[in-house]
């Protein structure tokens, strides 16, 4: 664990600085200065553009009555290529692109899902899993009764008080 934080915050930014040493050499130092701005700028933008779309997509799965989990992991893939992409760097800079372009980022998250699965199996990662509503307006919202619902085609009663997906406001 230490030698990954280790390259984490040393190597890579000297590694940063070398290739932005030997990129101003070749290019001069304004071109390589403004390089850096302008994908500092599109990063910002696409990250954003591609965080839009994937909160429109969380929220119809959830007004689907479906578990947004591929939305979730969009989401994390754009927040690390946007801060990639606000790192200075050219290599910080392509791989935040590549988390941020869609075809790409299906490649990298299939990549990483097949290694958390591996780590899974191997016992090194322990997963446990605890929901629960936060107290909201939401009310007392009963996730089980409401999925045996939609199973039963409509037969599953919920709690007196308790509410439905439809029920929800729209700004969740």
């Amino acid at each position: 664990m230490i030698f990954k934080l280790f390259f984490l915050f040393t190597a890579i930014p000297l590694i940063e600085l070398a290739v932005l040493i030997r990129v101003g050499k070749g290019i001069g130092a304004i071109s390589t200065i403004a390089i850096v701005l302008v994908t500092g700028v599109a990063g910002a933008w696409l990250a954003r553009a591609q965080g839009m779309g994937v909160l429109r997509r969380i929220r119809k799965a959830i007004n689907d009555g479906s578990p947004p989990s591929s939305e979730l992991v969009d989401g994390a893939f754009i927040l690390v290529g946007g801060a990639l992409l606000l790192t200075p760097g050219l290599l910080t800079d392509l791989g935040g692109f590549f988390c941020l372009v869609p075809g790409m980022r299906v490649i990298i998250q299939r990549w990483v899902v097949r290694k958390i699965i591996k780590r899974i199996d191997q016992g090194a990662i322990n997963v446990r899993a605890q929901a629960r509503w936060a107290e909201s307006d939401l009310g007392d919202y009963d996730i089980h009764s409401e999925s045996a619902r939609r199973r039963t085609g409509g037969d599953a009663r919920l709690e007196e008080g308790a509410r439905t997906l439809e029920d929800r406001p729209e700004r969740f």
